[in-house]
Parts: C-alpha cells; sequence; structure tokens
C-alpha cells in the first residue's frame, strides 16, 4: 500500500477569492454549450463536421 496523506487542508481565502470571481462570471454561453453536446448524436455530427476534410 502506498503512504497516502490523510491532512485535508482548506486554503479558505484562495476558495473565497473563487467563489467571488465565479459569481461575477456569466455562465449562460457555457449552458448553450452545454445543451449542444448533451445528445450522443449531436456529438458525432459535430465531430464529423470538424474532422470533415474536403
Amino acid at each position: 500500500m502506498k503512504n497516502v496523506c490523510q491532512v485535508t487542508v482548506v486554503h479558505k481565502e484562495k476558495v473565497n477569492g473563487i467563489k467571488n470571481k465565479l459569481d461575477q462570471k456569466d455562465f449562460s454561453n457555457l449552458l448553450v454549450l452545454g445543451k449542444c453536446f448533451s445528445d450522443f448524436s449531436r456529438i458525432k455530427i459535430f465531430y464529423a463536421l470538424e474532422t470533415y476534410i474536403s
């Protein structure tokens, strides 16, 4: 068995800084992108369009 550290360290100031940045961001564009990739058929179509060589 490997030696594994059992201590969890949370850097509260870093976590709070990231939370503040995330609260200020608009993720609506990513939401639309996520919906596009939620269907396996759409992913295959995007892949085919991206890799098509004319």
